[in-house]
């Protein structure tokens, strides 16, 4: 069964976004945390919002404008992310494992310690994205662009990385055990010689 999404206006997730900055502010004292898991924010546009540790489980995100928002250490598990955009954002320790972020834009967002294990990133755009010490195992990172993305300690084991841009990237010590590499140009990539699970 297909889930429902409720659509609510400006003013009612504004009011939502308040009381989840003085829940925030207060230690959960007072205040309320976002819980957005049944609104729909397909197309919302959301810039600079605080959603620090809000819960965004299992909605409807995709093609929202998220750009520069601090979403660190918020459940986006299972959600719908097509085509969002998280240009600069913030998603350090973010669960976004089993997320779609098909055709997502990326660019230079910060992912370091973040679940994405089984996460679609097919055709995102992740250039210069910081995804150090990030949870990627079994991921889906076909023809997307990693462009100049930190991968340091990162946990990609048996992600899909087959036709993706890698030029630049930084794989410092990074697991890549059973990654597909097919189609890639390794040429111009960096330390990956220092990584783990690679025929060296």
């Amino acid at each position: 069964m297909k889930k429902e999404f409720r659509i609510i206006q400006k003013e009612e997730l504004d009011e939502i976004l308040r009381k989840h900055k003085k829940w925030l502010d207060t230690n959960g004292e007072q205040g309320e945390r976002a819980i957005l898991s049944d609104i729909d924010l397909n197309l919302a546009i959301l810039n600079y919002a605080n959603l620090r540790k809000a819960d965004l489980s299992y909605g409807n995100v995709d093609w929202a404008i998220l750009r520069y928002s601090n979403l660190s250490e918020a459940n986006l598990h299972g959600a719908d992310l097509l085509g969002v955009n998280f240009h600069e954002a913030d998603l350090t320790g973010a669960d976004l494992s089993d997320t779609d972020l098909d055709d997502a834009y990326l660019v230079s967002a910060n992912l370091s310690n973040a679940n994405l294990s089984g996460a679609n990133f097919h055709m995102a755009s992740l250039n210069n994205a910081n995804l150090s010490f990030a949870n990627l195992e079994n991921a889906n990172l076909k023809n997307s662009n990693l462009r100049m993305a930190n991968f340091y300690k990162a946990n990609l084991r048996n992600a899909n990385l087959s036709g993706a841009n890698l030029n630049g990237a930084d794989f410092n010590e990074a697991n890549l055990s059973g990654v597909d590499l097919s189609n890639v140009d390794l040429e111009n990539t960096k330390n990956l010689n220092n990584a783990k699970g690679v025929d060296k």
